[in-house]
């Protein structure tokens, strides 16, 4: 969906206030914040956590939540809405958003673009197909705050969803496979500056996690970080293919596939590209053929891009929803 300019709200959080000495005993808390901590504390159940919604925007993606009643707590006009902690999720999935820290941003006026996602989505688990949903529109007018607002909305479906998230930056255009490496840094948790014994054990345990103690693991997984950059040439499997790339793509594309489709068989996938219009050549051609390879399968593409990307693909998916 082509999205024009639209207007956002903005709120900000209310401070918490420490006085002392002569109104209340030395070192008492007080103010808004206190006064709803106190309210929320007295409504949880035993061992049960209710959290606000402004600490939701903080720990959203990290834990397990419902959403619960809206309560009225003392210094507040309007109703507060609450969440209950469910449990912490078993892996989690935040990426720093762009905006101000502490500063909230509401929606206006885009419930048409959320229903898209949202019913892409629905059909997607109840269908058990794979759908490429690309937002388009120009820098600045709030395709990440929609995407942001899609992410809410997954946090609290009842169905549990394996989150992926991958960013194209302008500098790394050159790099092969260089978005499709930020969503395996991002899913195995790898910094820029980890060695590669690390790298390979984070790639190892991810694929195990997936498709469990199958033959040949290592190697599989190691086939996938070798075309996504990392240096596994040790192998010497890997490295006796080091002269004929396209076999070292076509065996790890084999075994990239075989992973999503590992982990769609028990939960729905939903995969994050945020500004494809930067992606490189070879990044975008595998997002293509991995959307092709994944028709039976419960996974869901959601690309960020600027109008830009049909100057480089004019028929970018001309068939799919857009």
């Amino acid at each position: 969906h082509n999205i024009p300019n639209f207007r956002v709200r903005v709120g900000i959080n209310t401070g918490l206030i420490v006085a002392g000495g002569e109104t209340e005993s030395e070192g008492t808390m007080m103010g808004t914040a206190i006064n709803l901590a106190a309210r929320l504390e007295k409504m949880a159940s035993p061992n049960g956590v209710l959290i606000s919604s402004h600490t939701y925007e903080h720990v959203r993606g990290i834990f397990d939540l419902e959403p619960g009643e809206y309560i009225q707590a003392k210094g507040f006009a309007d109703p507060v809405q609450v969440y209950r902690v469910l449990g912490a999720k078993a892996r989690a999935f935040r990426l720093m958003t762009r905006g101000v820290e502490g500063v909230e941003t509401h929606m206006v006026g885009r419930d048409t673009e959320l229903s898209v996602l949202q019913e892409q989505f629905e059909k997607v688990v109840k269908e058990k197909v794979c759908h490429f949903v690309t937002v388009v529109g120009e820098a600045g007018i709030g395709k990440s705050r929609l995407l942001d607002e899609f992410e809410r909305w997954i946090d609290l479906h009842k169905k549990r969803v394996l989150l992926f998230k991958g960013r194209a930056l302008l500098e790394s255009m050159d790099l092969p496979y260089a978005i499709i490496r930020d969503l395996f840094a991002f899913r195995f948790e790898i910094p820029d500056n980890a060695s590669i014994l690390r790298v390979q054990k984070k790639f190892v345990d991810g694929f195990r996690g997936a498709v469990g103690d199958i033959d040949n693991l290592e190697l599989k997984a190691q086939f996938v970080g070798q075309l996504l950059g990392y240096d596994f040439s040790a192998n010497p499997t890997i490295r006796s293919l080091l002269d004929t790339p396209q076999e070292i793509r076509d065996r790890a594309f084999i075994h990239l596939t075989d992973y999503f489709k590992a982990l769609a068989t028990n939960e729905p996938v939903v995969i994050f590209l945020d500004d494809i219009h930067w992606a490189d050549e070879s990044s975008l051609d595998l997002l293509v053929r991995m959307s092709q390879e994944f028709t039976e399968c419960p996974i869901m593409f959601v690309a960020l891009s600027r109008p830009t990307l049909f100057e480089r693909r004019s028929s970018w998916f001309s068939d799919e929803t857009h």
